[in-house]
């Protein structure tokens, strides 16, 4: 809103007030521009992905990603944990697997999803880098005229 400006004290007011309010603006960009950057990260987009596959982030909604998960257990338990044993020790183990591991999967969904997104938040943490580094520049204006 525009007043008229009668007297030196109502103009230094008013630059007062403008610069509070370009304080604000920029503090409210720097947090949009935040925002965008953080909902552009790798795993953010993966999140959002499998949140709008499965309709939720828990893996119990949908019934191939718990089969692709015992799936993927079995392999790993039969090709590298039990790679020397007897072939009836890993039948029998792969039986187990497949029986009880989507039941276990739909049980626990809620741990699991909790375990994948903390190993996927240390592996993808920026270390060395500052958190809120701003790509503009603040300064566009100057304080004083």
């Amino acid at each position: 809103m525009i007043n008229k400006i009668n007297n030196i004290e109502e103009l230094r007011a008013e630059r007062i007030r403008l610069k509070q309010k370009r304080y604000e603006l920029e503090d409210a960009m720097r947090n949009d521009f935040t925002l965008i950057k953080r909902s552009l990260e790798p795993r953010n987009i993966i999140q959002n992905g499998l949140s709008g596959i499965t309709g939720n982030n828990s893996f119990s909604a949908n019934d191939l990603l718990g089969t692709s998960l015992t799936m993927g257990i079995n392999f790993l338990v039969s090709k590298v944990l039990l790679r020397r044993s007897g072939l009836v020790k890993k039948l029998v183990v792969t039986w187990l697997i497949r029986k009880y591991g989507v039941d276990f999967f739909e049980k626990n969904s809620d741990n699991i999803v909790n375990v994948i997104k903390n190993l996927v938040t240390k592996f993808t943490s920026k270390n060395g880098r500052k958190e809120n580094f701003d790509f503009y520049d603040s300064g566009t204006v100057a304080d004083d005229y």
